[in-house]
């Protein structure tokens, strides 16, 4: 629905993995990943988001990576943070990796709402 909603495509026809969407904007690529996150686990040190490079990536282009994730309570959902990826700070095992802690820090956030 959001990718719809955008325009946006799914990159190189592959459901699976990162990244969920690429939108083409004004000459500019964006590609999106969504999460869902509940709001009494955005504390936890637990692995919530993770790229691991492979032969047949999704990552085709020089682009803007975002994060989009959606904030929710008992499945509703309260809100929302857009995380700028070039921004995070990721722990290296054969995979980029981190939690909700690191994910959402109010200097990795680029917009949020309420």
């Amino acid at each position: 629905m959001l990718r719809t909603k955008l325009g946006g495509v799914i990159p190189e026809n592959k459901v699976a993995g990162y990244p969920n969407i690429l939108i083409e904007r004004n000459g500019r690529s964006y590609y999106l990943e969504v999460k869902l996150a509940e709001e009494e686990k955005l504390d936890s040190s637990l692995r919530t988001f993770y790229y691991e490079p492979v032969e047949l990536a999704k990552v085709k282009r020089d682009a803007c990576h975002l994060i989009v994730g959606f904030i929710h309570k008992k499945k509703v959902v309260t809100g929302f943070k857009i995380v700028d990826a070039s921004r995070i700070r990721v722990n290296l095992k054969c995979e980029f990796n981190t939690n909700n802690p690191e994910l959402y820090k109010p200097e990795n956030v680029v917009r949020e709402y309420p």
